[in-house]
């Protein structure tokens, strides 16, 4: 089940790009330019009150040069704005890129995870140790978990049973990762076709993401069933937008609502790596 988790990508920033941007248009050099160059060029071109160039026209220069200290000021008060939005872009860039994706064992001899119920949705399933278990890290805490097993009539078939995301975490895309990562294992190890059931819009379309499909069928508390591969399946258009109109046609919050307006009459999203 995917339930209350809604994971939708940010997109990361261009870290280094952005970096050597913003400093050559504050500083109103080239990249190749030394940090210390206007400093640098005063220096050299003043001396005992006067000027190498102007041969003692010590007055322009000296003025020059204070309206050139003049702004200074603004251009550290400048530099220091474009090095914080510079290091909360680094923080976003770190979230995506440095979390690590294990699978910790399989059905029916997985690990015992106790998570934190005030972060974890689902926290108290993770305890049981009948269900295999995949867990996101960043520095070695984790920041999403994964159960699944076998169907109990074949033994082919895996079930994604429940899928949980750190509340602080959501919104980084970090559930359909952890998802992709098993769904690849799943594969190597043999299983025919992966399953999970979903209660709303957002998991529907992280599903899909990656490279779930709706097949048409519900759990008996109108849960959707989505199933990878999805070979077979002839309108994916049409076979998409029959799961949103399930949604539609159920009480939804204001921003479930939006996002469904939002998709009405598109394709599905392309299936990521």
């Amino acid at each position: 089940m995917w339930g209350t988790d809604r994971d939708d990508r940010r997109p990361s920033s261009l870290l280094e790009r952005s970096s050597r941007r913003a400093v050559t248009e504050i500083d109103g050099r080239g990249e190749d330019e030394s940090e210390d160059g206007p400093e640098q060029e005063v220096a050299d071109e003043t001396f005992d009150g006067g000027c190498r160039k102007c041969a003692g026209r010590a007055t322009d220069c000296a003025a020059e040069e204070l309206d050139w200290q003049a702004q200074l000021p603004r251009q550290r008060a400048t530099k220091t704005r474009v090095l914080w939005v510079l290091r909360q872009s680094y923080v976003l860039a770190r979230k995506a890129s440095g979390v690590e994706y294990d699978l910790l064992g399989w059905p029916p001899d997985g690990p015992k995870l106790r998570l934190d119920y005030k972060r974890f949705s689902y926290a108290g399933k993770f305890v049981m140790t009948n269900t295999g278990k995949a867990v996101a890290r960043d520095d070695d805490t984790i920041v999403a978990a994964v159960a699944f097993n076998e169907d109990r009539t074949d033994a082919d078939t895996l079930w994604l049973r429940y899928v949980t995301v750190d509340r602080e975490r959501r919104g980084e895309g970090i559930g359909p990762k952890l998802l992709g990562h098993v769904r690849d294992r799943a594969v190597e190890r043999g299983y025919d076709r992966l399953r999970i059931a979903v209660n709303n819009p957002f998991a529907y379309e992280a599903l899909y993401r990656t490279g779930f499909a709706y097949t048409g069928e519900q759990t008996g508390i109108a849960e959707l069933l989505l199933e990878y591969p999805t070979a077979g399946i002839e309108d994916a258009r049409a076979r998409y937008q029959a799961g949103l109109e399930q949604f539609r046609e159920r009480d939804l919050s204001d921003e479930e609502g939006q996002f469904l307006e939002s998709r009405r009459d598109s394709e599905p999203p392309e299936p990521e790596s």
